[in-house]
């Protein structure tokens, strides 16, 4: 079992070491079997806003990789939303790689300051075209 709990997120007893890409990911689960999808998603935000302000880093916060990353998790959680935490990281081993979203967006796109700020929907590609894609989030 993991040493990750919503308790300890909100109080903000996390340190910057152990909130990797994973932990995110985590997070992200943890609120999806606590609360509906809407009101997870909320409180997950809310959270990892405030998470980042506490580490000093705000500016780490990225609304288009945060809400992207959301919406592939709460998709595979609601394939079996009663799978405990290992079993779901096992069967979703893609959710774990922070270069997911290169088949999504370009590296001009998703490196946008507008991005960064909001929400923006995956650009039309051409299927296999991967030869702009950004960097990990």
């Amino acid at each position: 079992m993991s040493a990750l709990n919503l308790d300890r997120l909100e109080k903000l007893d996390v340190s910057p070491e152990e909130f990797d890409h994973a932990a995110h990911v985590e997070m992200a689960w943890l609120y999806l079997r606590a609360a509906p999808p809407e009101t997870a998603e909320a409180r997950f935000v809310a959270t990892l806003r405030r998470i980042t302000r506490h580490f000093g880093m705000p500016q780490r916060y990225h609304e288009t990789i945060t809400r992207a990353f959301w919406l592939l998790i709460a998709e595979r959680y609601r394939r079996d939303p009663d799978a405990p935490w290992p079993t779901f990281a096992g069967m979703y081993p893609e959710l774990f790689d922070r270069r997911l979203l290169h088949g999504y967006y370009s590296r001009e796109r998703l490196g946008s300051d507008e991005a960064r700020r909001h929400f923006l929907l995956p650009e039309p590609r051409e299927p296999g075209d991967h030869s702009e894609s950004v960097g990990g989030p």
